[in-house]
């Protein structure tokens, strides 16, 4: 079974590279680290040479690179519960675990009314435990299979996704923040106004820093550093073009760096915390981390109530599924839309998109009824 990138809430994720930095098997907790010890790692007992010794200490380090940190933390809590469990039993390891006791615990997590993502959760839990320890996976036998497919046709509930974005919205932002803006409301306008034209998440346009961003003829050039769907960080160029009107990305965000007195020079986070200076009777740019997830929230409920918005159907990323619905709309092709939003995979990006009613009727309209 393939275990997919399982993400943590933007208000834990590394917030710099220096974090991601921190030794993986430092963040681990002492008690998930005995699939160090077992299995395949039971041959460092064997080993007498003192260079083969710190070799062999430095490979769990390696094997947990192999996932996110927010994936290995996500894994890591899910296998601890699993440990928890079945230490309650005499008759039952947990690494290796047995299929039929592995089937025994989802099925108690059913019973006890847990939804299907705990139950998925749990099977990529054990199932990481078993192929970092190189043992075989409990979690490929068919009962387990079986159980899966069970939780996800009886424990699953609706997915309510949060409304896109429209340009009517942006609009009606924009004017409420008047002709001069001040920077407060040009930071919010530009993290939008981004968000939408560049299909980014809120996590790839907070951690923007002035270096990434290049200024041309016609349109503006962004370097996404890190991205979700970046695997190996590689980094992606995203390219947005100057429109000319009130709603134009590449005109606010010069605005705002203007505003903001950040020199074309600075590596500095662009959007970060705002501080009103009494002297000048401004806010100004300060600090070194980019802003919060929960700054950010805070300011986004505050400005949609003021446009009369309902904030409970729309949130930070409503943005990203706004520019791709937008796009769609719009007749963008597939191979560009794709490549512009950073998707892996064609169901990922068909997700964010809500059809508007003339292209849902063109369906049937075209049958020759």
């Amino acid at each position: 079974m393939d275990l997919p990138q399982v993400s943590r809430s933007i208000s834990e994720q590394p917030s710099s590279r220096s974090q991601l930095d921190v030794s993986p098997i430092d963040k681990v907790k002492p008690e998930t680290r005995d699939m160090f010890s077992s299995g395949i790692w039971k041959l460092k007992n064997n080993l007498v040479h003192t260079d083969l010794i710190d070799l062999a200490g430095h490979m769990p380090d390696l094997v947990l690179k192999s996932k996110a940190p927010a994936t290995v933390y996500k894994y890591e809590r899910s296998y601890n519960s699993w440990k928890k469990w079945s230490s309650k039993f005499k008759e039952i390891t947990c690494l290796p675990a047995h299929p039929f006791h592995v089937a025994l615990y989802l099925t108690s997590l059913v019973q006890g009314g847990k939804k299907a993502p705990s139950v998925m959760e749990a099977i990529y839990g054990i199932s990481w435990a078993h192929k970092l320890a190189c043992l075989p996976d409990p979690c490929k036998h068919d009962l387990i299979l079986n159980i899966r497919e069970a939780a996800l046709r009886t424990c699953s509930t609706p997915v309510k996704k949060k409304e896109p974005v429209t340009c009517d919205t942006l609009k009606k932002l924009v004017s409420i923040s008047g002709k001069t803006p001040s920077l407060l409301d040009l930071r919010f306008l530009t993290m939008s106004l981004l968000s939408f034209a560049g299909f980014f998440r809120f996590s790839e346009v907070v951690n923007i820093r002035r270096s990434n961003i290049k200024f041309k003829d016609g349109f503006m050039s962004i370097f996404v550093e890190n991205s979700k769907t970046d695997v190996y960080r590689d980094g992606r160029h995203v390219l947005i073009a100057a429109t000319g009107s009130d709603l134009c990305p590449v005109n606010m965000l010069n605005r705002y760096l203007i505003a903001g007195n950040v020199a074309e020079t600075s590596n500095e986070y662009i959007f970060r915390q705002l501080s009103f200076c009494k002297s000048v009777q401004k806010y100004v740019l300060k600090g070194q981390k980019p802003l919060s997830y929960t700054r950010a929230r805070e300011i986004f409920i505050e400005k949609f109530k003021l446009i009369g918005e309902d904030v409970k159907k729309v949130g930070l990323h409503s943005f990203r599924s706004g520019g791709a619905t937008a796009a769609a709309n719009a007749g963008v092709t597939d191979r560009l839309f794709k490549r512009h939003g950073r998707w892996a995979s064609d169901k990922a990006k068909d997700g964010y998109i809500k059809d508007n009613v003339s292209e849902l009727l063109s369906v049937s309209s075209m049958l020759g009824l």
